[in-house]
């Protein structure tokens, strides 16, 4: 989802690399504090979870718009 959206312009790219570096800078410092596995790769773990956020958030969207039309 990310890629997909980052393909719509350079502005969306960097807000999408922003948002999963920031995540990935997160799920580092939860390793180092032992409250995430060791195994755990960060940049996946934040690629899904800011993808994740992002399709919970288009998905509200649409059901808003359709409930309320």
């Amino acid at each position: 989802l990310i890629e997909a959206l980052s393909g719509f312009n350079d502005a969306a790219a960097r807000c999408g690399a922003s948002w999963v570096a920031e995540m990935a800078t997160q799920a580092r410092a939860a390793i180092d504090e032992g409250d995430l596995r060791e195994d755990v790769d960060p940049d996946s773990l934040a690629r899904t979870i800011v993808g994740a956020m992002l399709g919970t958030r288009m998905l509200s969207i649409a059901v808003a718009r359709s409930r309320y039309s």
